[in-house]
């Protein structure tokens, strides 16, 4: 699919909500191109975060800004440990939020730095999964 294509489709498939925010939820495999094919549209990356959503894997949420201030929310599903494509070639600014999610959710993104930000560089743990056990809920049991 070309990037006008999916344009077209996004453009046909759009939800509004109250606050003019557009969602859309794409496959994994056209992830970073449907990212390549928003770009001239909307050119500010506010944020990127996951969300554990524990059997249905990690949901990704990217969120992206027009010159008008109307944004748009895209997401896709990944499962831990499954390599996703870095968004830093197309936003640098994404380096620091794949690198938040990566250390926090255990998505490994392609291309990123594998330089933790806030746990020790060999941390095995991710603390934002839901299956992390929290030592506070440890004492409760």
């Amino acid at each position: 699919m070309t990037n006008q294509e999916w344009i077209k489709k996004f453009h046909a498939q759009q939800s509004r909500d109250c606050f003019d925010t557009v969602s859309f939820d794409v496959e994994l495999t056209v992830w970073k191109p449907a990212v390549e094919a928003l770009k001239p549209l909307f050119e500010r990356f506010e944020f990127l975060t996951a969300v554990d959503q524990i059997s249905a894997g990690i949901s990704l949420v990217l969120c992206l800004q027009d010159r008008e201030g109307c944004h748009v929310l895209l997401r896709t599903q990944c499962v831990a440990g499954t390599p996703v494509e870095s968004l830093t070639p197309i936003f640098s600014g994404a380096a620091w939020h794949e690198r938040e999610v990566s250390e926090m959710f255990g998505v490994e993104f392609e291309g990123g730095s594998p330089a933790k930000l806030l746990l020790n560089q060999d941390s095995p743990i991710n603390p934002m999964l839901k299956s992390f056990l929290l030592a506070s809920r440890e004492d409760q049991r």
